[in-house]
């Protein structure tokens, strides 16, 4: 019995020592560098893209999307003027001398409140103005850098109707040139 549990003890040992991993991985440690960093010189590059926009297409497009009501504030208490703006006949863009002239029939009828709160108590008078004219913009518009900047000046108003201020319930005319020169 004894030679039958000789050869098990050493085929145990050997069956053990068989799986075990006696291997090591030795990783090796980069050696420090002391290389300066790559510097990239940034220069940049300019490519010129003729873009062409027909007029007539962004006249089309505004007319389609600006119908009717076209600006509306309701709230007085903001910075004390109520608005609303209507579009009342197709605006008109064209090119007058290389700058964009844009004509905007518009009817208006503005709140203006002037007052205070003195001691939580509202001291203010409302003034209902009714306004109804042509406005006629020139800009100059600018593409830089892909960003579109715009300088426009008020070239003409005329008024289809004289504007009026609506005072005791009565529309009273109001001198046009203290609204706008």
């Amino acid at each position: 019995m004894k030679s039958f549990a000789l050869p098990t003890v050493f085929l145990f040992i050997i069956l053990l020592s068989s799986c075990a991993t006696t291997n090591k991985i030795a990783a090796l440690k980069p050696e420090p560098d002391d290389a300066s960093p790559l510097v990239y010189e940034n220069n940049p590059s300019f490519i010129n893209l003729p873009i062409r926009i027909k007029l007539k297409d962004v006249e089309n497009q505004t007319n389609s999307l600006l119908n009717g009501l076209i600006y509306e504030d309701n709230n007085i208490e903001d910075n004390a003027i109520e608005m609303k703006i209507w579009k009342l006949a197709p605006i008109s863009i064209t090119n007058e001398n290389g700058k964009i002239k844009t004509v905007l029939p518009l009817k208006a009828l503005v709140k203006y409140r002037i007052g205070t709160t003195t001691l939580g108590v509202a001291l203010y008078n409302t003034k209902e103005f009714n306004l109804n004219g042509v406005v006629t913009l020139i800009s100059d518009a600018t593409l830089t850098n892909w960003k579109l900047n715009t300088k426009t000046e008020l070239k003409s108003l005329d008024w289809n109707e004289s504007p009026t201020m609506t005072a005791f319930g009565k529309n009273v005319p109001v001198l046009t040139s203290l609204i706008l020169p």
